[in-house]
């Protein structure tokens, strides 16, 4: 699960880094690159979401104490 969590926050930085760099080429047009990843990065930040809301859950169940879930998190 935790190697879910890595890899859904890889996939946003990539997507996320090539966004900027998109900016970065095309400063004058920021605002249409923005919109034409918002989806794809909405979606996500939503999937690193419900990965680390599982992990939590899994963790309470499992009798974790909060600040060690912190940690893995």
């Amino acid at each position: 699960m935790n190697k879910e969590l890595l890899h859904a926050g890889y996939r946003f930085h990539l997507v996320f880094d090539e966004m900027f760099q998109d900016i970065r080429k095309d400063p004058d047009n920021w605002i249409m690159i923005i919109e034409k990843n918002i989806d794809q990065i909405s979606s996500l930040i939503s999937a690193y979401h419900k990965i680390a809301a599982t992990i939590t859950t899994n963790a309470r169940k499992n009798g974790l104490p909060v600040h060690l879930i912190q940690m893995i998190l």
